[in-house]
């Protein structure tokens, strides 16, 4: 983006939130991974 960073502008907002749910997304994918692995080595 080219655009100059202003701190507390909308699009600012719009990044963090942006962060937020990249990060939950993150979580939540490791705590299905780790549920798989349990899963699998339970067969």
């Amino acid at each position: 983006m080219a655009a100059a960073r202003r701190p507390g502008t909308y699009a600012d907002k719009e990044l963090r939130m942006a962060d937020v749910i990249f990060v939950a997304l993150t979580i939540v994918v490791f705590a299905v991974l780790g549920l798989a692995v349990k899963a699998v080595e339970r067969l």
